[in-house]
């Protein structure tokens, strides 16, 4: 009996061992099965993220050789005039009329003045498309449907001239020719690097006292030794890039301009600053555009946040 009870035990034993074994075996094919899945679908991962590379390579390639055919694919449809204005009562005219009749196509708004124009073509050797008008404006539009859009800007463009909003102007369809339209507005702050000393200001204002303040600066410079004040900028978000140049640096002259154009702008109900920020060079005159009780609130956000003062340290706020 006894024997009998030693050998059923051995056999569990044995039994208990053999699936003990066979479990970890399975166990262990499983997990080198998943290993082996989770290998593979790392290397195809890797595979997918090198062909994407490579495309977005060519893309740029075809981009950068000017290729319109990319462009198509991806914009679908723009379009970019650009036109000649009298006055700037007439470049805020076609700004009012371009949101009405392109509405939900008009992707930029820009203006640059004849002084900015002048600056293009003397310093960079640019091309402009058509008369010298004390003012410029650029157009854009963007969308999915080219017939339609075209039509739109056509009419558009039928409305602004036979009014005299605009008094002369030019469409771009293809890349070419909307690259070159759109570096006469983005170089004029490279061609205003070749006059010496900038003072650069970039400024929020009421659509209607957006160029008056380039004006005023002008008379207030006149006699010093300033070569250039110059005014350009998005309308649609009333941002007024005003530029300033001397020969050299002149502490007169940045002492006649600050805090003058920060007073002026503020009396105006205007930001000191508008799409680059503060920084740490207009920290100090944030209170031109904040109430003390606002920058106070912002110290203590900034305190809890920040208690060591390590993150973007003398930025912003007044130091």
């Amino acid at each position: 009996m006894m024997i009998m009870v030693m050998v059923m035990v051995m056999v569990m034993v044995v039994v208990v061992v053999v699936v003990a074994v066979v479990a970890a075996a399975a166990a262990a094919m499983a997990m080198a099965m998943a290993m082996a899945m989770a290998m593979a679908m790392a290397m195809m991962m890797m595979m997918m993220i090198l062909m994407m590379m490579m495309m977005m390579m060519m893309m740029i390639k075809l981009l950068n050789d000017n290729d319109s055919r990319i462009i198509s694919i991806c914009l679908q449809s723009i379009n970019v005039a650009f036109l000649g204005c009298e006055r700037f009562t007439d470049v805020l005219s076609s700004f009012k009329l371009a949101g009405t009749m392109l509405g939900e196509i008009l992707s930029a708004f820009e203006f640059m003045d004849c002084s900015s124009m002048h600056l293009v073509e003397s310093k960079l050797g640019l091309h402009n498309p058509i008369n010298k008008w004390p003012f410029y404006v650029l157009i854009e539009t963007f969308g999915s449907n080219s017939s339609h859009d075209e039509e739109k800007m056509s009419l558009f463009l039928e409305k602004v001239i036979s009014d005299n909003t605009a008094r002369d102007g030019t469409l771009a369809t293809d890349l070419t020719k909307i690259k070159a339209v759109w570096a006469l507005r983005e170089r004029i702050a490279e061609a205003l690097m070749f006059c010496g000393t900038v003072y650069k200001y970039d400024l929020s204002l009421p659509l209607p006292k957006m160029y008056e303040l380039v004006l005023h600066m002008r008379e207030r410079l006149v006699d010093m030794q300033v070569t250039n004040v110059v005014g350009y900028g998005h309308l649609g978000d009333g941002n007024l890039h005003l530029n300033i140049t001397t020969p050299d640096h002149s502490d007169e002259v940045l002492n006649e301009i600050e805090p003058y154009v920060f007073e002026w702008t503020a009396k105006h109900h205007g930001s000191i600053s508008a799409e680059h920020g503060l920084g740490f060079k207009k920290a100090n005159y944030i209170h031109f555009s904040k109430s003390p009780s606002s920058v106070a609130l912002m110290k203590e956000i900034k305190g809890l946040l920040d208690p060591k003062g390590i993150m973007n340290p003398y930025k912003v706020l007044p130091h």
